[in-house]
């Protein structure tokens, strides 16, 4: 959903840009790490240079309609319009997305989320 077009510059490391079709967002992040839901069921989308967990507004080209036998798991997959992906990311002020970890796969350290990629790629 999010890749580097053949006819686009390459940023290194960069997953890339949103394809066309596809409406990518981050959320805000909740103290768990995964995307913040309000009561209401809303989330708060982040505008600019950011990073929270990926999203993307459903509708997508050939986009999943379900997981076999668990329709409850899928449900959960959703809020307010967004599938939930599951994955943290930053984007650059040229719109660019960056993977950084898993949002279920984080450490809390001193008030901080800490994810075994940024353990792993320090030196």
């Amino acid at each position: 959903m999010i890749a580097n077009p053949a006819d686009s510059e390459v940023c290194p490391g960069a997953m890339g840009r949103p394809l066309p079709g596809v409406e990518a967002a981050l959320l805000e992040q909740g103290p768990d790490g995964r995307a913040r839901i309000a009561p209401d069921g809303s989330v708060h989308v982040l505008d600019g240079e950011a990073q929270g967990e990926l999203a993307l507004r459903a509708g997508w080209p050939s986009m999943f309609r379900a997981y076999l036998n668990d329709p409850a798991r899928y449900a959960r997959a959703f809020a307010d319009g967004w599938y939930l992906s599951g994955d943290i990311a930053r984007r650059d002020a040229d719109g660019r997305y960056w993977f950084v970890g898993r949002a279920d796969d984080v450490i809390k350290s001193a008030g901080h989320l800490v994810g075994p990629f940024e353990v792993e790629s320090a030196s």
